[in-house]
């Protein structure tokens, strides 16, 4: 029989979602990643530094941003948008140093350890 169903009917929309969502974010992942020549130029330092530092603060900010609201609380301040300013700070300081004092050195050490091992060439900037 080839009939379709409606529970298949049901199925192949589904897909058919999937497949719209995934190459619309490919597109929209690709044009951000061709305009980085153009504006890269305009982008100002600090977010070019919290972009470079995006894995520490991705790690770090479940750690540290609720600090504030505790902190807050005992103090007997329950100002909700100052907690979530506060927070944003705190979690910004911890990556950005975690960033600096751990992941950056690491990062530059292993360069030079796979550098020297052959593993990446040594000439370019990797």
């Amino acid at each position: 029989t080839g009939r379709i169903s409606v529970k298949d009917e049901g199925r192949w929309y589904q897909m058919l979602v999937s497949l719209g969502r995934t190459v619309s974010s490919g597109a929209i992942v690709w044009g951000a990643a061709s305009l980085e020549a153009v504006v890269g130029r305009v982008i100002p330092r600090a977010a070019l530094f919290f972009g470079s530092a995006s894995y520490s603060l991705y790690l770090f900010h479940p750690l540290t941003a609720p600090i504030a609201p505790t902190i807050l609380k005992k103090v007997g301040l329950m100002w909700p948008y100052a907690s979530v300013a506060v927070s944003i700070v705190i979690a910004l300081a911890a990556g950005a140093t975690t960033f600096l004092l751990i992941e950056k050195p690491v990062t530059r050490k292993l360069t030079e350890m796979a550098k020297r091992s052959g593993v990446l060439p040594s000439g370019g900037k990797r």
